[in-house]
């Protein structure tokens, strides 16, 4: 096999692994809403996407991690764009970025899949405690983000409280949203409003300051 044909076997494959990844999404974020995160079985996921469960575990090792796939995948995207040697674009902007992406809901139909989302991973404690690592991590990623941008120490202490300002200041907004059933549109603007908040009220300038309360 030539090189070129094996570079197109290559990148069928992947094709083929990145479609039938995303249909395990589809069809499990469906049955889960429907018929209830505990009630659905891989078994029946698998049905549906027409392979075995063997192959789904190739993807998804458990079935938390196939649940909470759609907001792991998005922070994944986060950290490879933050871990980019070669980026040009500051972490507060990227930050801008993600918040718009998960923010801008457009229609009360796709709120509505978001606030169904959020109600069934609600009512199990893995799915809860695994969503709140992911919280973690996000905060970690862009700490570490923050710091590499100003060539300062990844456990920088300025670093560290705008990241966690950032992502608690986002949580708190959102779920607020979910809970008081609010306009989809009202979303985004007050998410990016409290980056605005967060950048301006710790302002890199306070580094000083806080190296005084630990040093």
């Amino acid at each position: 096999m030539t090189g070129d044909r094996v570079v197109a076997a290559t990148s069928l494959r992947e094709r083929k692994k990145a479609k039938t990844r995303q249909s395990l999404i589809d069809v499990s974020q469906r049955l889960f809403a429907t018929k209830g995160y505990s009630a659905t079985t891989l078994e029946e996921i698998c049905e549906e996407v027409e392979i075995r469960p063997q192959t789904l575990l190739r993807y998804f090792d458990s079935k938390a991690r196939l649940a909470i796939a759609p907001m792991a995948d998005v922070i994944e995207d986060l950290r490879t764009k933050i871990g980019d040697p070669d980026r040009a674009v500051d972490t507060i902007d990227l930050w801008r970025e993600h918040v718009e992406a998960r923010s801008f809901v457009h229609s009360r139909s796709t709120a509505k899949v978001i606030r169904r989302y959020y109600k069934w991973t609600g009512q199990d404690p893995v799915l809860v405690a695994m969503t709140a690592d992911l919280n973690a991590r996000t905060q970690a990623y862009l700490a570490a983000g923050l710091a590499a941008d100003h060539g300062v120490e990844p456990d920088d202490l300025h670093s560290t409280l705008l990241a966690a300002m950032l992502v608690a200041g986002w949580n708190a907004v959102f779920l607020r949203w979910l809970e008081s059933g609010a306009d989809p549109a009202e979303l985004g603007p007050k998410q990016l409003a409290v980056v605005d908040f967060a950048v301006a009220n710790l302002p890199r300038k306070t580094a000083t300051v806080l190296r005084q309360v630990a040093p």
